[in-house]
């Protein structure tokens, strides 16, 4: 039982450790990043799709899964990392969500993907992985963020009717977070 506990507990760590380099790698994206919208505002929204946008086909140059859920992640982020290999970042994370449905990783996979798309002008991709976040785990750290980013994309279209009530939603079911910040400074600016 001991042993057990133990166990849980470094996987626990690992995670929490996790996760701190993932928000180090999104700070890193946000603040510098060549493809980043105008500093201070690093979203991305617009209505979300209603099917998942089509994983397309893996070039020769993207990753051979491993079978391991940390592994495979890790490696999909080692492509985030390299501006040239954003697809096959895209890709990763599309395989990685389809093959790990449990995963702890599954709320930032999929911010990964809406932020992956919306630099690449995909906007009703980036959409629909925001909104799966907030939708589908809204509990996770990335809801706040990824719901602000879907009123973005909103604003980014024109619709600022719809983009001013994501916003308000942020606000009210995030209070305090950086996402509902940001929806605030957008609501103001509107």
């Amino acid at each position: 039982m001991r042993g057990q506990i133990q166990e849980n507990q470094y996987q626990l760590n690992q995670v929490m450790e996790r996760q701190k380099q993932i928000m180090l790698q999104l700070g890193s994206l946000n603040n510098g990043g060549a493809a980043q919208p105008a500093a201070g505002d690093q979203s991305g929204a617009a209505t979300a799709a209603t099917s998942a946008p089509d994983a397309g086909t893996a070039t020769s140059g993207a990753p051979v899964q491993s079978g391991d859920a940390n592994t495979d992640y890790n490696a999909a982020i080692a492509l985030v990392q390299d501006k040239s290999r954003q697809d096959d970042a895209i890709v990763a994370f599309q395989n990685f969500i389809k093959k790990y449905p449990d995963s702890t990783y599954q709320p930032n996979a999929n911010y990964w993907l809406g932020q992956l798309n919306y630099n690449k002008g995909k906007k009703d991709d980036a959409a629909y992985y925001f909104a799966s976040v907030v939708k589908n785990y809204p509990k996770s750290p990335k809801a706040a963020d990824a719901m602000y980013k879907v009123g973005v994309i909103m604003q980014d279209k024109g619709d600022t009717a719809k983009a001013k009530a994501v916003y308000q939603q942020v606000i009210n079911k995030y209070p305090g977070t950086d996402g509902a910040k940001q929806a605030q400074k957008r609501l103001n600016a509107m």
